[in-house]
């Protein structure tokens, strides 16, 4: 449910603050953030404090409406109020021998203005410190689909002391909006509605719906950084990487316990309890599975997929391909974004047409995965990845528009990678120039030339290179160049 107590809304701006200064900006420095206005912190020693004051609160427009559904005296309870709230934001760094250091203090006001640009969105998700619990977990937020909108204003000098005090001396501040929060509605005594479904029948209740995707990204850090163990990071809307399905007649393995990065969640409701059917809208083309096919009939490709759903949820594996409902044969799935939503059918009273309702479709993110990264020799590397189907396109008939292709964008330490037959006209297998980075592709893995005098030549034990990926706007999970 939405948050009833602001107080938790200052402590997680604060939170924010003392760990993304701690963690990122200037490891080591605790900060003291307080909620306590400017004219209360005078006299003392303050030292590295920054004040988030909450000086005003307002109703947000998009709450100023009359009315709602279900039958109560006082309809507008049942409507969650969303509210603006205005904070001003100070440094303060007073020694102990009462003397202010301005300089401390405009640096700790750059310190803040920074981490809001770089948080402007704050939700269950927030996660600064890896040694601590995320910020709406600390604040006690969490799990209620809390998030905060975060804006710096624009004021005039001359409107200042109205918001600090028409006493208080000229100082500099933030000016802070924290939109979007809503008050916890009363809950609804009744319900009248009623929606009409596809065919004229009538059905009593919402029709079926999705809130939103989520997957786990899952991947191990460089050796460089110490750590073996893998960081596991929640990701909404969904990432999720394509995963190979194994050569006829091998059936599907068990689906593993532990997070996956192919493993696809949605969240809604009303979705019944059969008859449904997931839909997957690329760029490619539009393909429907089935999600509740009884075993027996399960084609083989499709049972790769362990589909999972209740009236809340809906869980799949994305592999390559799938039998597509639409076309009835199999097909592959490629990287890239996609809109994806549930179709749910039910069989006709008079046993007619099947009554059909879907969902309002969400984002998911399709995403390649480097799997292995092999050195072939000076500069010289192999990059495998999950699947097989990043081999180029055949060359067209005469006369016949060029085949889709994959929009790819590789970097390694930060610099691009340009497709080998972009560098050099010279039969394969060319090495491309010394100067020059060059990929050329294969069906599972992209081979990668590196130029002599770029980040390759820093690359050591204690400086690995990171490795970008995406095809058609879908990111692989993070992976490194690490000193073989």
């Amino acid at each position: 449910m939405p948050v009833v107590d602001l107080s938790q809304v200052t402590s997680s701006l604060m939170r924010m603050l003392a760990e993304y200064v701690d963690v990122r900006l200037e490891p080591g420095l605790v900060i003291n953030p307080t909620p306590l206005s400017p004219e209360h912190l005078a006299g003392g020693s303050l030292l590295n404090t920054i004040s988030v004051y909450l000086h005003h609160v307002e109703e947000a427009a998009s709450s100023r409406v009359h009315g709602a559904s279900g039958g109560s005296n006082v309809p507008v309870k049942h409507r969650a109020m969303a509210l603006a709230l205005r904070y001003v934001i100070t440094a303060h760094h007073i020694d102990v021998d009462a003397k202010p250091d301005p300089l401390i203090e405009q640096k700790l006001l750059g310190y803040a203005a920074k981490t809001i640009h770089d948080h402007p969105w704050l939700s269950d998700s927030t996660h600064i410190d890896a040694s601590a619990d995320p910020i709406f977990v600390q604040t006690g937020m969490a799990g209620a689909n809390n998030a905060l909108s975060l804006v710096l204003l624009k004021l005039r000098p001359e409107e200042a002391p109205s918001v600090l005090g028409n006493n208080a001396a000229p100082r500099p501040a933030l000016y802070l909006e924290a939109a979007l929060l809503e008050l916890e509605p009363e809950a609804p005594t009744t319900a009248s509605n009623i929606v009409t479904a596809v065919g004229g029948y009538l059905q009593v209740g919402s029709g079926p719906y999705l809130d939103h995707s989520h997957s786990m990204l899952t991947f191990a850090p460089p050796a460089a950084s110490g750590s073996s163990q893998p960081i596991s990071i929640k990701r909404q809307p969904a990432q999720v990487t394509i995963a190979t399905i194994l050569p006829a007649p091998a059936s599907a393995p068990p689906l593993p316990s532990g997070p996956q990065n192919n493993r696809l969640f949605l969240a809604g409701g009303g979705l019944g309890s059969g008859g449904r059917t997931l839909e997957l809208a690329g760029a490619r083309g539009t393909f429907q599975l089935f999600i509740d096919e009884p075993a027996a009939s399960l084609p083989r490709v499709d049972s790769f997929w362990h589909a999972q759903a209740s009236p809340s949820g809906v869980a799949v594996s994305v592999h390559q391909q799938m039998f597509d409902r639409i076309s009835n044969s199999e097909v592959d799935v490629f990287p890239g974004m996609y809109l994806v939503r549930v179709l749910r059918e039910q069989p006709a009273p008079d046993g007619g047409t099947p009554i059909v309702a879907a969902t309002n479709a969400v984002a998911v993110a399709i995403a390649p995965a480097i799997v292995a990264v092999t050195l072939l020799g000076p500069r010289h590397f192999r990059f495998d990845i999950a699947g097989d189907y990043l081999a180029r396109p055949a060359p067209p008939p005469p006369n016949a528009p060029p085949a889709q292709d994959f929009t790819i964008q590789l970097s390694v330490g930060g610099e691009v990678i340009a497709d080998l037959h972009d560098v050099t006209s010279q039969p394969y297998p060319p090495a491309p120039p010394p100067t020059q980075n060059a990929y050329d592709r294969h069906s599972d893995h992209f081979e990668v030339w590196l130029r002599s005098g770029g980040p390759i030549d820093t690359l050591s034990n204690t400086h690995p290179l990171p490795i970008r990926l995406i095809i058609d706007g879908a990111e692989a999970p993070p992976k490194w160049l690490e000193q073989p």
